[in-house]
């Protein structure tokens, strides 16, 4: 504390609070998480972290992993970081589980630094430090999931808040290169995952101002880096790429509807469930895309709500949910807190993140899949029996029934509150 204390009270970064505030978040993150790693039992990490360490042994053999392994069901940018991450580790005897919670934490950090930085932009500093704090530096789902779970949505999350952030910036001042900055931004998103091509309708406000060079060359920045990525694994094994990547969809049959369907024993519920939504979702981003471009601009709150819903709703409403999808909008919660003027949207997010922090403190701690600390940490034949039935079907569903409850509340308040605001207002005058 002394040495914070005589660091803080440095003549330059007494003139800068803007550097004292991000160096305090900082270090209560890594502290945080390198608190959590100490007290971990060793070895404790998801199912995930062992398949990464499976391709990142195939491709140490000169394999290609998208044909010999079923892990990897997105573009390549994940498999082009675990062959580097891979070669960190072999060089500098570290564990490779080490250096993937080590590149993990360093994304986590940027995402940290932006999210504060773009909330010192909608709300007073002092409050954009705590909500920063909150929602990121000592939130349990974020430290659960780059310590223990080791994937890779940080990534996605990063990139979807500077997309977003340089949407609003241009719904504020028209300038056509923050659009383009949008569009390179959620390029690299779809890059890492797919999912973020859900917010292309929210390129389309103020669209009609933006020239058509520009527009061709926010296309290509968007779909460009998929494009190429996907090209080349594609020619690579196009029969595995075809059915472990463009016909991935997450497991379902865990969470919320399907979850009960299967411990109905309604399979049949579960595909019509799934085949509806594949459906439903392209109708409803075209729908978004023409009520998009007919406005001219949409306000902090339109634009951050629109963008929270869109993330939030596949694996909230979809066919499949995992923990990890969290960092997809996890930065826009505070967002959305500052910038939305109703109180029931405040209040769902508010209890929304109360129940996923409960819920992955109990996933995290009892399901086998994602490394069941708790279960490590005492053995016991009764808290393995008790690990197995968390870990059931039927345990992992019901474990998340409220967290699915209040995601629905939490949709309804955010899309409610958003369609409300836009449509209130004349075309005209948006």
């Amino acid at each position: 504390m002394t040495i914070f204390r005589s660091l803080t009270a440095s003549p330059f970064l007494a003139r800068h609070p803007f550097a004292v505030h991000v160096l305090s978040l900082l270090a209560a993150s890594l502290t945080a998480r390198l608190l959590f790693l100490a007290w971990l039992p060793p070895h404790t990490y998801s199912a995930d972290v062992q398949s990464w360490m499976n391709v990142a042994s195939t491709l140490q053999h000169g394999e290609n992993p998208y044909n010999v392994t079923t892990f990897l069901n997105w573009p390549p940018l994940w498999m082009q970081l675990i062959f580097v991450m891979n070669k960190l580790a072999l060089a500098s005897g570290l564990a490779l589980e080490t250096v993937i919670r080590s590149l993990l934490i360093g994304i986590e950090s940027a995402l940290l630094v932006g999210c504060y930085a773009w909330l010192r932009t909608l709300a007073p500093p002092k409050r954009a430090f705590l909500l920063a704090l909150s929602a990121i530096a000592l939130n349990p789902i974020a430290i659960l999931l780059v310590c223990q779970h080791g994937n890779f949505d940080v990534i996605v999350g990063l990139f979807v808040l500077l997309g977003v952030a340089s949407l609003l910036r241009f719904n504020v001042e028209s300038d056509e290169r923050e659009w383009l900055y949008a569009c390179a931004c959620l390029g690299i998103a779809v890059l890492a995952k797919t999912v973020p091509i859900v917010l292309v309708p929210l390129l389309g406000f103020g669209l009609r101002h933006v020239s058509w060079r520009s527009r061709l060359l926010g296309a290509v920045l968007l779909l460009g880096p998929i494009t190429l990525g996907m090209s080349v694994i594609y020619a690579l094994g196009p029969d595995q790429v075809t059915a472990n990547v463009l016909h991935y969809r997450s497991a379902a049959g865990w969470f919320g509807l399907t979850g009960y369907f299967e411990l109905a024993q309604w399979h049949r519920g579960t595909e019509l469930y799934s085949a509806c939504f594949a459906k439903a979702l392209p109708l409803t981003l075209v729908a978004g895309v023409i009520l998009a471009f007919r406005r001219t601009r949409a306000n902090a709150e339109e634009l951050v709500l629109f963008a929270l819903g869109l993330l939030a709703m596949v694996p909230g409403i979809g066919p499949g949910y995992a923990p990890q999808y969290f960092f997809w909008f996890l930065a826009l919660i505070p967002a959305a807190i500052v910038v939305s003027e109703d109180r029931a949207v405040r209040r769902s997010l508010v209890w929304f993140v109360a129940a996923a922090v409960a819920t992955d403190l109990i996933e995290y701690a009892m399901f086998s899949s994602h490394g069941r600390f708790l279960v490590r940490m005492y053995p016991t034949p009764t808290m393995l029996e008790l690990g197995s039935d968390f870990s059931s079907r039927a345990g992992q569903t019901l474990t998340r029934t409220p967290l699915f409850i209040s995601w629905v509340i939490m949709l309804h308040a955010v899309f409610g509150r958003g369609l409300r605001s836009l449509l209130a207002r004349p075309i005209a005058e948006t």
